[in-house]
């Protein structure tokens, strides 16, 4: 951590809990999408489950 700018630290903290919630985002809905059957899709109107 730099003491002279520590405006800089604190901006990199947020941009590195904005990256590990993006993070925890992708694989919840990465495993939601896996775990969900093929058939859920059809019925909300999608197209595929992809």
């Amino acid at each position: 951590m730099s003491l002279t700018n520590p405006l800089a630290s604190l901006s990199g903290l947020v941009l590195l809990v904005i990256g590990i919630a993006q993070l925890g985002a992708l694989v919840f809905s990465l495993l939601h999408a896996v775990r969900v059957r093929s058939d859920a899709f059809t019925a909300a109107g999608k197209q595929s489950k992809v």
